[in-house]
């Protein structure tokens, strides 16, 4: 037996017309029940080196590969570059799970989640027996049935053929869906994807990838934008999958916490290129790439509270020469020079609580009707806290647990049930329109994704001059001149005005966004996961640059997150919910070091463990 399942040797990716290539001469290889990362920012080339694995990458001719791809099969390896059709079709329903990034487009959303699954084990039968004449036909005609359903949005309840074949399928789809912890599976079976959770999709996804039974799995980002509980549960489930199965695992990811708790080995990708590999562990403890130490650097550390976030400028500098070069420091030596004190922490959240408070949120209460029912679901039980001048206060917890419904109330963007928002000694809820556009004026949220926040078909110039239309009282002159101000302040270049959304990256958006709400001179910013989607030292930046925009100019925050080192680093006090309901509320550092619900240890060892 080979030491290795798959073997990339000097693999290249190049459009056609360009002179770069995307992916330059990328070497890695997994071995048998072995376990590898891939990590790296956005551009990197991480995805579209694992769908070339699978030759997904054929459909489209402006791509030009070079080198090999190998895969061991039947003891010889086959370059699944240069593989006939065929024999690729049979590695994918046999041999090569694969598990997409976002699972709510990778999942037919109007096809049932148990046919999806089922179907894919039905196809790798087909694939492995012996195909009689009826057998055939019956397979024709289901197909046949699952088109029309496609095509009339199952407005037709046609309903299967339903041979033994489709019987054990669907046990066998069952079976993969207790076995994955997937509550409820009947259900689940019947259910469309828009009707489960985030977490539930990925698990219908895995289900799909390891029913049958593969030898090697490619996840992309498997787990991408899911709170710690939901992410720390499914990373344990493929795991212990992995070690019965003796699954071989690529794990695509930006998320370096995740990849020190799960894979053996990693591999740091830069800009289509390898720039470091070896032994997570050792990586981890002993970086020798700046690339990889300012990566691992830029995520918050969850242990302790810093100043400033470390970036690139730490890392790199300019020799006597005038080149840049690397900085010879390491993580620990220069978390050191930045540690926010957890006493001054403390003493900084009491004395911001000892001020007036800027808004009140007393005894609040969000229901929604669910669809076919006469039920309600309570999104928001009673909850009441105060909002203190100049503070950043973190909400935090799992998926559904209310966080984000806060936010939506506090800005009146969506009615609320009962209870009262108290701005300025009025309550939100009974202001008259006139009234309420001076508080939305003062009161600003910057959302998750900074893509679909901005208008596509707007300039950047027209997005940023929208708001001071509707709030502000300048000439057209002292427009542009606060503008061009903020666009500084945000760290970007004059010349972004003129472009749009989709000419900028993920983080220039984001920067964008910031400047938008800061427009029109608001007191408080509640920040919906906002810097989630951002890579790490994009969001490193980011943060850094929110920290500053704040003490400038006296601002308030509320910031909302799923993700704990985040909301260690930003928020002076944080609290702590849990469907519908605050567990805890206090100085971040106190809730830290010395949390007082059992749901918060919980919580937060999820993370401290890694």
């Amino acid at each position: 037996m080979s030491k290795y399942i798959l073997e990339i040797k000097k693999f290249k990716i190049q459009i056609k017309g360009q002179k770069s290539s995307i992916v330059k001469n990328l070497s890695l290889n997994v071995g048998h029940g072995e376990i590898v990362g891939l990590v790296g920012e956005s551009g990197a080339g991480k995805s579209i080196s694992v769908l070339s694995v699978l030759n997904l990458l054929n459909k489209s001719n402006k791509f030009i590969k070079e080198g090999e791809i190998n895969f061991y099969k039947n003891s010889n390896y086959i370059n699944l570059i240069h593989a006939e059709k065929q024999i690729l079709q049979k590695i994918r329903s046999e041999n090569i799970g694969m598990i997409f990034q976002e699972p709510m487009t990778a999942l037919n959303p109007i096809v049932t989640c148990g046919e999806q699954v089922l179907e894919s084990i039905i196809n790798q039968k087909i694939n492995s027996q012996a195909k009689t004449n009826s057998f055939l036909l019956v397979s024709v005609v289901n197909q046949l049935i699952r088109t029309i359903k496609i095509i009339s949005f199952s407005l037709f309840k046609i309903p299967y053929i339903k041979t033994s074949l489709y019987k054990d399928a669907k046990k066998e789809t069952i079976f993969w869906f207790d076995k994955l912890k997937i509550k409820n599976s009947k259900k689940i079976f019947k259910s469309y994807p828009h009707e489960i959770s985030g977490g539930q999709k990925q698990r219908v996804l895995i289900a799909m990838a390891l029913s049958k039974n593969p030898d090697l799995l490619l996840a992309d980002e498997p787990t991408t934008a899911l709170d710690s509980f939901t992410q720390n549960a499914i990373i344990q489930d493929l795991k212990f999958l992995q070690k019965e199965q003796n699954l071989s695992i690529l794990f695509v990811s930006h998320d370096l916490e995740l990849m020190a708790k799960f894979t053996d080995r990693i591999y740091v990708m830069q800009n289509g290129s390898i720039v470091e590999k070896g032994d997570t562990n050792l990586v981890f403890k002993n970086p020798n790439h700046p690339y990889t130490r300012e990566l691992i650097a830029s995520k918050p550390p969850i242990n302790y509270k810093l100043k400033e976030l470390p970036t690139r400028k730490h890392f790199m500098g300019f020799d006597e020469e005038g080149f840049l070069g690397d900085i010879n420091l390491s993580i620990d030596e220069l978390n050191k020079k930045l540690i926010y004190p957890a006493d001054e922490s403390i003493k900084k959240a009491n004395d911001l609580g000892n001020k007036k408070p800027v808004l009140k949120v007393q005894n609040v209460s969000k229901e929604y009707k669910l669809k076919g029912t006469k039920k309600n679901f309570k999104a928001l039980n009673n909850v009441s806290f105060n909002l203190f001048l100049n503070e950043t206060l973190g909400i935090i917890g799992e998926s559904g647990c209310g966080k984000t419904t806060i936010g939506k109330l506090i800005l009146k963007l969506i009615p609320i049930s009962s209870g009262s928002i108290i701005y300025n000694g009025n309550d939100i809820f009974k202001l008259k329109r006139k009234a309420l556009n001076s508080i939305r004026k003062d009161i600003q949220i910057v959302f998750q994704d900074p893509y679909s926040s901005l208008n596509p078909k707007q300039k950047i110039f027209a997005a940023l001059m929208e708001p001071l239309k509707v709030h502000g009282k300048l000439s057209r002159w002292e427009q542009r001149e606060k503008i061009l101000t903020l666009i500084d302040e945000v760290g970007l270049r004059p010349n972004v005005l003129e472009k749009f959304p989709h000419e900028l990256s993920g983080g220039q958006r984001q920067r964008i966004c910031i400047a938008r709400a800061l427009v029109v001179n608001p007191k408080i910013i509640v920040f919906d996961e906002s810097v989630s989607a951002l890579d790490v030292s994009i969001q490193a930046d980011v943060l850094n640059l929110l920290n500053k925009i704040k003490k400038q100019k006296k601002l308030t925050y509320i910031f909302i997150s799923h993700d704990l080192s985040v909301i260690r680093f930003m928020c002076d006090r944080i609290m702590i919910m849990k469907s519908g309901e605050i567990i805890e509320i206090g100085p971040s550092e106190e809730i830290f070091n010395r949390p007082k619900s059992t749901y918060t240890n919980e919580l937060f060892s999820l993370v401290l463990d890694s």
